[in-house]
């Protein structure tokens, strides 16, 4: 290990230590926490100096997350690894993700994979780390709520911890309900190839940036080895190639006059494929067209209504999602900030509906009424593991 490698290790591990005084543990419903990943956790092909953080909500979109917390000194922990090579092998292709973390001393982390007591779980991609081992993840331990060993904590496909405990007897079992219920669409096939196909369909109308945005959300859902993902980013270039005409369009539009339409294109490209090539020439052309008092006004509300239609799209996704809270609060926020847009008056009257249809009323109360149990289960469980039975039972009753 380097000189420089080892002294950011040191101050890995020094930071970790300092913040376990300050970590609490994420409750049940809310978003999972980032953690650091630590350099021989970047899958033994080379040391990095800088730390880098694993941010679940990214990283793991679209998937049901199982993380593993498992001891050396543990042999259930260790002889648990071969269940879960046939997990990983059954229900990584239907979108669930694995990962192991151990906060014991890495080299005997190490030691034990190399005589075959301990499998790595295989990631995404070769830069996509499943296994986290080392001194550093103690504080990542305290933060999942992992108390004891073996443990599991369950994150759902929007990256917000839903379940954890003791692993159950029947994993199997176990893991196939959890993906009845979350249908992760990072293994959704059908769900995957309608949205590409409604990609393609925009793609061929002209409708570029919705094309785009669906195809980055397949890409976004799916690992590197998932042929669906191959399709997306590949759709992806393509558009970007045909965006170059498009922005064209755009140019000849504002000096025929037709301000709307040329802000729009602009709006969509600088929006919608953000963080391209093709979008900085849009956000180029964009500075270059508010010179004009016209073009700016123009520009503005095109950009606020492309903003808004995007979050529309993600509000409509959380309650296809059963997400119901989420999609109310989203569309909330979308009627606040996007006042005067089309897709404001859009999310209001979907929003009410949500609020209003028997129907829908009754989806909602039973998405909450499913996540304020696993809240008191989690809480019963905490208590009986500190010893405090009356509360654990009055949790366990409620």
């Amino acid at each position: 290990m380097t000189r420089h490698c080892l002294l950011g290790m040191l101050l890995a591990i020094a930071g970790a230590v300092a913040a376990a005084a300050q970590t609490e543990i994420v409750p049940i419903g809310k978003p999972a926490p980032e953690f650091p990943i630590a350099a021989k956790d970047r899958q033994r092909g080379g040391h990095r100096d800088d730390i880098e953080m694993f941010n679940v909500q990214e990283r793991l979109a679209g998937r049901l997350a199982i993380f593993y917390f498992w001891r050396t000194t543990s042999t259930y922990s260790i002889d648990l690894f071969k269940k879960f090579s046939e997990l990983v092998k059954k229900y990584q292709p239907r979108g669930v993700a694995f990962l192991s973390i151990s906060s014991d001393n890495a080299d005997r982390v190490e030691e034990l994979i190399n005589d075959g007591k301990v499998e790595i779980f295989p990631g995404g991609s070769d830069d996509d780390p499943r296994n986290f081992f080392g001194t550093p993840y103690r504080v990542t331990q305290m933060a999942f709520g992992a108390m004891t060993h073996p443990y599991l904590v369950v994150v759902d496909p929007w990256g917000r911890i839903m379940w954890r405990g003791s692993p159950p007897d029947d994993l199997d079992t176990f893991i196939a309900e959890l993906v009845e219920e979350t249908n992760p669409h990072g293994g959704d096939e059908r769900w995957l190839s309608r949205k590409l196909r409604e990609a393609r369909k925009l793609l061929d109308a002209g409708e570029l940036g919705k094309a785009y945005s669906l195809a980055k959300l397949v890409s976004q859902l799916t690992d590197e080895n998932n042929q669906r993902h191959g399709e997306a980013t590949g759709l992806m270039t393509q558009i970007e190639g045909k965006a170059e005409a498009w922005l064209s369009k755009a140019v000849q539009l504002e000096h025929e006059g037709k301000r709307d339409e040329a802000a729009r294109i602009v709006a969509e490209i600088s929006v919608r494929i953000a963080e391209t090539d093709i979008a900085r020439k849009a956000e180029n052309e964009i500075g270059r067209m508010r010179g004009d008092r016209r073009m700016k006004e123009a520009i503005r509300k095109a950009l606020d209504e492309v903003r808004a239609e995007v979050e529309l799209e993600r509000a409509r996704l959380l309650a296809e999602d059963g997400l119901f809270d989420e999609a109310l609060e989203a569309y909330r926020k979308i009627a606040k900030t996007f006042k005067k847009t089309q897709a404001a008056r859009i999310a209001k009257a979907e929003r009410k509906k949500l609020l209003t249809d028997p129907a829908m009323r009754r989806k909602v109360e039973a998405a909450r009424a499913r996540a304020q149990a696993r809240r008191w289960l989690d809480i019963a469980q905490r208590y009986e593991q500190l010893g405090m039975t009356s509360q654990a039972r009055d949790y366990y009753q409620k």
